[in-house]
């Protein structure tokens, strides 16, 4: 967690799963030691790249890697890939997703997806594993010019949350950057 917070905003990343093949990714070559247990899946909707009137990707649910699947023996329960249960139909982990229209001239448009679990489920996991779960938050914020400038200006930053298997929460504060002094 040290090491990560000490990363600029640019430059910070935790490991993913991306796509359904597991077997031949990099992640394992990370040099933080980090190993991640969910997989994110994207889905491109055009009919070929010059499609200007389709959406670049479309999100859809993420899911447990295949080893956290095979370890505490989850399947999927129905089509839409929204529920993961165990061996006795109890639902473990939920995948849920959402996607909404900018607010501002300067914002992307904004998509995202969890996937969610108990809080006996996830320190269970956690124990069985001798893990943290560490989440990377990322903040930008664009601040509008003022008279004295030609141009507003972006700010990034970064915090670090890690969960050990009590669940107890740690946040460490990462690196603040204005976009336009990383830049010179």
């Amino acid at each position: 967690v040290n090491a990560l917070s000490k990363e600029g905003p640019f430059q910070v990343w935790l490991p993913v799963f991306e796509g359904e093949d597991e077997s031949d990714r990099p992640w394992t070559q990370n040099k933080n030691n980090l190993l991640p247990w969910i997989v994110s899946l994207q889905e491109y909707k055009r009919l070929d790249e010059y499609d200007p009137y389709s959406a670049e990707t479309t999100s859809l649910r993420s899911r447990p890697s295949k080893a956290i699947a095979e370890l505490y023996g989850l399947t999927c329960s129905d089509k839409f890939r929204r529920c993961w249960n165990d061996k006795n139909g109890k639902t473990k982990l939920k995948a849920e997703i959402w996607k909404g229209p900018t607010r501002e001239r300067h914002e992307e448009e904004y998509a995202g997806n969890r996937l969610v679990c108990s809080s006996t489920f996830l320190r269970k996991m956690l124990k069985d594993c001798d893990a943290n779960l560490i989440i990377l938050i990322r903040l930008q914020q664009y601040v509008e010019r003022d008279y004295s400038s030609s141009s507003g200006k972006f700010f990034h930053s970064i915090g670090i949350v890690e969960i050990n298997e009590k669940l107890e929460v740690k946040y460490k504060k990462g690196c603040n950057i204005d976009e336009r002094e990383e830049l010179f």
